[in-house]
C-alpha cells in the first residue's frame, strides 16, 4: 500500500487534511481512497482504465491463493492491495467464505415488444374536447394504434379506458369522463405499471435460472450489491424526490448506526473504555417521516384516502402536525410548498399532484382492458398477485412455482385465465385496502434494511468532485460539504482510534489457532489464550472485553500476515514430505523391478545348464 491510501492512518485528522489528500489523489488519478474498511470513491468523470483484464486478475479469486483442499478460509488483509472497488468485492467474498454470513434465456421478443409499447404509450397526447364538456380526446391516434397493436388489445377499448373511468352507482356501471390531467396521469400510470412489472418478471426469471435447489436454500449464502440513487435536489421536487431522499436518509441512518452506534455500544457492553466519536444522528428526521399518526407518510396516506382532500389540505396538515420538528420548515408564501432539512441540505418540495401521484393506480377500466390482451405475456404481468412492497419478482417466482413451469409460454393460458377472472371480479372492491405509493415504498425500504441488518455490510461512499461532471476539476467547497454530511472525517477518526473488528474469544481462537495452540480447552482460560496469542504475534491495536476481542485493522493485518506465513511454511513442509515420499516410492519401485529382472535371468541360466 502506498502512503495515504488509507486516510485513517493519518496522525493529524481534520477537515483540511482529509480534503488535501483527497484532492492530491484526485489529480493523481487515484479516485479510490480507504477510510479503514470504508471505501471513498471520487468520480473522475473520465476513463482511468482501471477496470480492465489486468485489474480483474489483480483482484480476482486467483490472486487470493485459496486452497480448495484446506478447511481453513483465506485470511483478510486491508492493506495488501491499493484502494479499488474490486477490493471491496474481494473482501466481501472472503468474509462470506469465512463467516458464512450473507454479504450484501429471456423471451426477448415479448420483452422488446412490451418495451416498445411503453414508448408508444408515453407518446400519446390528449386535448380538451372543446365542446363545453369537461372531457378530453386522444390527440395522437398513431401512437395509440401502435401501443394497442403491440399490447394486443383493442384500440377503441384502450382509447376509452385512457379518457374515461367506469364507476359503479347503485349496481350499475356508469362512464365518467376524465379531465386532462387525469388522462395524463392514467397514461403515465399504465406505462409505469407495465415497466415495473416487466422489470420484476425479468429479475424473477434471472433469479430462477441462477437459483440453487430449493431444498438447500436455507444453507445458501449470498453476496448482494446495493446501488441506490443519490440525494436529489431539483428546481421542482415532488413525491419521487421525497422518496429517494428519504431512502438516502434511512440508509444513512443504517450506516451511522453500523459505523458509530453499534461499535460504541459493543465496547461499552464489553467493559472496554474508548473515546466516543461524536456524529450527527438523523433519527429525529427519520421520525418525521415514519412516525405513526404524526409522520409525513402517515398523513399523506390519510389525505390520499379522502376523495375530497387536496394538495393544499395535505400541506396544511403537515404545517400543523410537524411544526415542532426542527427538520420541517413551513413555507408561508406557498400553499403547496414545504421544506425538509435533510442531512445533505434543505430541499423545497412541491406538493402539487402529490396526492394523485400517491394514489397512482390504473383503475379497473384500464386494468380490465389490459387483461383482455391476446398476448399471454402481457396478461401474465397483470394477473400476478399484487405485492406489499411493490416488487413483483417474488410474485412471478411464486406463480411459476405453483404452475411447475420453468418458462412463460402459452401453456400458462389456463392459469392466467383463472387469475384474470378472479381479478376482474374483484375490481373496485376493497378500494380503501389498496396500497398507496408511499406504503409500497415504506414496505420495500423496511424489507431492504431488514436484509442489511442480517448481513455484513461493506460501504462505498461516493463523492462528486464538481457539480458539472467535468474531468480534472475539484471544487473544494462542494467536496467539503460532502465530507461533512457523509461523516467521512468521523469515519476516519473511529477507524483510526476504534476497533471495527470484533470476535468472540472462541471464534478468534478458531480463526488463528494455527499461530498458537494449547491443549487446554477450559473455557475459563479463553481470555488468557487470546492474550497469549496476541502477545506471541507482538501486535498492538487490540482490546479484550468480557467475552470478545476487539481489533484495529493494523492488528488484524499483522495476524493475517503471521497466519499466511505459517500456512506457507506448513505447505512447503508438506510439499517437501510429499516429494520425499514420492522419491522413496520410486526408489522402492526401481529396486523391486531390478530384483524381478535378476530373478528372471538366473532362471534362464539354470535351465540351460540342465539341458546340457
Amino acid at each position: 500500500m502506498e502512503p495515504y491510501d488509507d486516510l485513517s492512518r493519518l496522525h493529524i485528522l481534520d477537515e483540511a487534511t482529509v480534503l488535501y489528500y483527497l484532492k492530491t489523489r484526485y489529480f493523481a488519478d487515484k479516485c479510490y481512497t480507504f477510510l479503514g474498511d470504508v471505501l471513498v470513491a471520487l468520480n473522475p468523470n473520465k476513463n482511468l482504465h482501471i477496470y480492465d483484464k489486468e485489474y480483474h486478475e489483480r483482484y480476482g479469486l486467483d490472486s487470493l491463493e485459496i486452497s480448495h483442499t484446506s478447511t481453513q478460509p483465506p485470511s483478510l488483509s486491508l492493506t495488501s492491495k491499493q484502494p479499488h472497488i474490486f477490493w471491496t468485492a474481494q473482501q466481501s467474498y472472503l468474509n462470506l467464505v469465512q463467516t458464512q454470513t450473507n454479504q450484501c434465456v429471456l423471451e426477448v421478443n415479448n420483452v422488446l415488444t412490451i418495451l416498445a409499447a411503453i414508448l408508444h404509450l408515453t407518446n400519446i397526447s390528449f386535448q380538451e374536447s372543446g365542446d363545453g364538456a369537461d372531457s378530453v380526446t386522444v390527440n395522437d391516434e398513431e401512437a395509440l394504434a401502435s401501443g394497442a397493436s403491440l399490447l394486443c388489445v383493442d384500440m377503441t377499448s384502450l382509447q376509452d379506458a385512457l379518457i374515461s373511468n367506469t364507476i359503479s352507482v347503485r349496481g350499475e356501471d356508469v362512464k365518467q369522463m376524465k379531465k386532462l390531467h387525469q388522462a395524463h396521469d392514467g397514461r403515465d400510470a399504465l406505462a409505469k405499471t407495465l415497466y415495473s412489472r416487466l422489470f420484476g418478471w425479468i429479475v424473477s426469471h434471472i433469479n430462477d435460472n441462477l437459483a440453487q435447489d430449493e431444498s438447500n436454500w436455507e444453507n445458501t449464502r449470498t453476496l448482494s450489491i446495493l446501488d441506490f440513487a443519490g440525494f436529489e435536489r431539483f428546481q421542482r421536487n415532488t413525491l419521487d424526490q421525497l422518496c429517494i431522499n428519504v431512502a438516502n436518509e434511512r440508509l444513512h441512518s443504517f450506516f451511522c448506526h453500523h459505523i458509530f452506534t453499534m461499535e460504541q455500544q459493543d465496547l461499552e457492553a464489553q467493559g472496554v473504555k474508548a473515546e466516543l466519536v461524536e456524529f450527527k444522528d438523523n433519527q429525529k428526521l427519520i421520525d418525521l417521516f415514519f412516525q405513526k399518526r404524526q409522520g409525513l407518510f402517515y398523513l399523506l396516506d390519510e389525505e390520499s384516502s379522502f376523495p375530497q382532500a387536496t394538495d393544499s389540505s395535505f400541506v396544511a396538515k403537515l404545517n400543523s402536525a410537524c411544526a415542532s420538528n426542527d427538520h420541517f420548515l413551513p413555507v408561508r408564501s406557498q400553499a403547496h410548498g414545504f421544506t425538509i432539512v435533510h442531512y445533505a441540505g434543505q430541499v423545497l418540495y412541491d406538493a402539487r399532484g402529490m396526492l394523485e401521484r400517491n394514489r397512482d393506480r390504473l383503475g379497473p377500466h384500464l386494468e380490465s382492458t389490459i387483461l383482455n390482451s391476446t398476448n399471454e405475456m402481457v396478461k401474465l404481468l397483470f394477473t400476478t398477485k399484487e405485492p406489499t412492497t411493490g416488487s413483483y419478482s417474488r410474485s412471478f417466482s411464486a406463480m411459476r412455482t405453483r404452475s411447475n413451469l420453468p418458462h412463460v409460454t402459452t401453456n400458462l393460458k389456463e392459469s392466467v385465465d383463472k387469475l384474470r377472472s378472479s381479478k376482474l371480479s374483484s375490481n373496485g372492491a376493497n378500494d380503501k385496502d389498496k396500497y398507496f405509493v408511499s406504503r409500497y415504498f415504506r414496505k420495500s425500504l423496511s424489507e431492504l434494511v431488514g436484509k442489511l441488518d442480517k448481513s455484513k455490510p461493506w460501504f462505498v461512499r461516493c463523492v462528486r468532485p464538481n457539480a458539472k461532471s467535468l474531468p480534472g476539476t475539484f471544487n473544494d467547497a462542494l467536496v467539503t460539504s460532502q465530507l461533512r454530511y457523509n461523516g467521512l472525517l468521523e469515519i476516519a477518526k473511529i477507524r483510526r482510534d476504534g476497533f471495527p473488528i470484533r470476535l468472540s474469544f472462541h471464534d478468534f481462537l478458531q480463526k488463528y489457532k494455527d499461530i498458537w495452540t494449547s491443549k487446554d480447552d477450559c473455557l475459563d482460560e479463553q481470555r488468557w489464550k487470546v492474550e497469549k496469542l496476541l502477545n506471541t504475534v507482538g501486535t498492538r491495536g487490540w482490546a479484550l472485553g468480557h467475552s470478545m476481542v476487539f481489533l484495529q485493522h493494523s492488528a488484524q493485518e499483522k495476524l493475517s500476515e503471521r497466519l499466511d506465513l505459517i500456512r506457507k511454511r506448513r505447505l512447503k513442509e508438506q510439499e517437501r514430505k510429499l516429494q520425499e515420499e514420492i522419491k522413496r516410492k520410486r526408489a522402492e519401485e526401481t529396486a523391486r523391478m531390478a530384483k524381478t529382472r535378476n530373478v528372471g535371468v538366473d532362471g534362464v541360466v539354470v535351465k540351460r545348464e540342465t539341458i546340457q
